[in-house]
Formats: structure tokens, sequence, C-alpha cells
């Protein structure tokens, strides 16, 4: 389904957000992070498109584009823009060389963060008294495995496709419905304490 033709008027500001597939970085480390960001700088100085700011896995832009205001007097007005990151994406390929060496990095981030992901899980099922063989008894909405879930999705790199399987939660519907609802102080009140101090020390783990 196509999406909505975007308002556009003079003065008018959009907040553009780009995020990384599962929340994963869409940098690799503080030097990747800069040549990002120093990019971006350099195409909306240009264009004079608006301001960038970044962190790990989120970039966003608040733009005020050049084609609304040039929109009464440029017969092709989008063409500036879309030069400018047609170019800013030939840069970042560029500078990203050699493709292999970051592939690989990233490789093994995924891998560090499935390898976190089984250990924790793990540990919650034990803190939580729950055994895997059984996890299929154990309703979807418990808030044991709610409260693992959300860990587990917001501290490491797996999906919630990988989090239903594993935690028997039917689908990765069911999960995001889940973690959407859930209300950490309430679910906290219905575990066990073991439960509850390994989540608040997983939670300070620095990855």
């Amino acid at each position: 389904m196509p999406r909505q033709l975007r308002i556009q008027y003079p003065g008018a500001l959009y907040h553009v957000t780009a995020r990384g597939d599962r929340r994963e970085d869409i940098v690799h480390d503080d030097q990747d992070r800069e040549m990002l960001l120093a990019t971006l700088a350099e195409v909306c100085q240009k264009t004079g498109c608006g301001e960038t700011a970044g962190t790990g896995s989120v970039c966003n832009c608040l733009t005020e584009p050049p084609f609304v205001r040039e929109m009464h007097t440029d017969p092709h007005p989008s063409q500036g823009f879309g030069e400018a990151m047609r170019k800013l994406g030939q840069k970042l390929l560029k500078q990203a060389a050699p493709v292999s060496r970051a592939y690989q990095k990233h490789e093994l981030v995924r891998e560090h963060g499935e390898r976190q992901a089984r250990e924790w899980l793990a540990r919650g099922l034990q803190a939580g008294g729950m055994k895997s063989s059984a996890l299929s008894k154990v309703k979807g909405s418990d808030p044991r495995k709610v409260l693992l879930a959300d860990l587990l999705w917001r501290r490491t790199v797996v999906s919630q496709e990988w989090l239903a399987e594993k935690l028997e939660m039917k689908s990765a519907a069911n999960v995001s419905q889940q973690l959407r609802r859930l209300d950490v102080k309430e679910a906290l009140k219905k575990v066990p304490e073991e439960l509850k101090t390994f989540l608040a020390e997983a939670d300070a783990t620095r990855q």
C-alpha cells in the first residue's frame, strides 16, 4: 500500500528517522558514526535541508526540505535534493570499503549478541522457575516470559521470531503485542525475587 503524499508548504519541518533493522546498529564504531554524521552535515549544508544527529541505532534529521522552499520557482523541485542524497549514498559506499571487513565485523557482532541472548535466556528461565521442556504449558502472557522477552529484545540482537520460538510464545506478532502491553512495574510484582535480581543485573551489564 503506497504511503500518503507528504503535505508540503513553505516553512514546514519534517522529522526524518533512520533505524537499523531489529534495532541493530547502523554504524559499527565511533569513527563510522562520525563519518556518517559529517557526510550528512555536508549534504545539509549544500542543500539547506536541516540538522542531523545520531546514535548507534538511530539517525535523526530535522529538515525543511529545499524543494519546498523552491517549489514556486523550480520546475523540477526535487532533483537538487535527490541528487545530493544520491551522492551521499555513493560517498558512504566508497568510505565503507572494504565491504568484506565491515560484513565480517557485523556477523561477529550478531554472533556475540545471539550467544548473549542464549545465556540470558537459560539464566532467566532458571531464575523464573521455568523449564525449557515445559514452556509450552506456560501462557505467553505470563509476566516471567514477557519480562524475559523484553530484556532480550532491548539488550540483544535476536528477533521477535527467535523470542517466540525459544519462549514458546506462539508467534512474533504475539511477542510484539505482549511487549507493547507490558507494564514493567506491575509485572515485577508477580515474579520471583530471583528473577527480579537477574533482570536488574542483566540490564546493568554493559555490552
